[in-house]
């Protein structure tokens, strides 16, 4: 699952989706982790 933890990082609602997603992680499309992980390198 993935949660928000700064909102101010994306004031423009662009992963909004992604907020608090739940999914198994084998059957997460690679564009979705690719995703993902661009936002976890913008939050950090």
């Amino acid at each position: 699952m993935t949660e928000v933890k700064n909102q101010s990082v994306d004031e423009r609602g662009v992963y909004r989706m992604y907020y608090e997603h739940r999914e198994p992680v084998k059957f997460v499309p690679p564009h979705r982790i690719l995703a993902i992980n661009r936002v976890k390198r913008k939050m950090y």
